[in-house]
């Protein structure tokens, strides 16, 4: 693989898919924070927002951690580092562990938890449920 295909695929598919999850990210939060300033109840529409956020966001991980053949994923890149660049295999060996093993101790595994828990503390103290 030539070299400038890490930076094809960091510069046109991994950054531009973390930009956009931190977007997302920040634009919930917002309306988060908006809908507690209002002081208005969660009813039907908030959850349907809520579950398009967690949908949104988990998706995102899930591409991010792909190892399908067709995808383009953190551990592929960081696979592909490994192969072509050894002398950074000491930098690498630091990188989460899920990041090359199982499904429940995986990197997408442990962010849809993190995110599924934030979300769920941030509306209960919200809600004081």
């Amino acid at each position: 693989m030539p070299a400038d295909q890490k930076e094809i695929w960091l510069n046109d598919h991994i950054w531009p898919e973390i930009h956009a999850m931190m977007h997302n990210d920040a634009y919930f939060r917002l309306w988060l924070q908006a809908q507690e300033l209002a002081e208005r109840p969660y009813g039907p529409i908030a959850q349907t927002i809520i579950n398009g956020y967690a949908t949104y966001q988990l998706a995102g991980i899930r591409r991010m951690c792909d190892r399908s053949a067709s995808g383009i994923s953190l551990p592929k890149l960081l696979n592909l580092i490994r192969k072509e660049q050894p002398h950074s295999k000491q930098l690498l060996a630091r990188s989460p562990p899920g990041l090359t093993r199982n499904a429940k101790n995986s990197l997408a595994w442990h962010l849809s938890t993190s995110l599924i828990m934030a979300t769920q503390q941030d509306l209960i103290g919200e809600n004081g449920v």
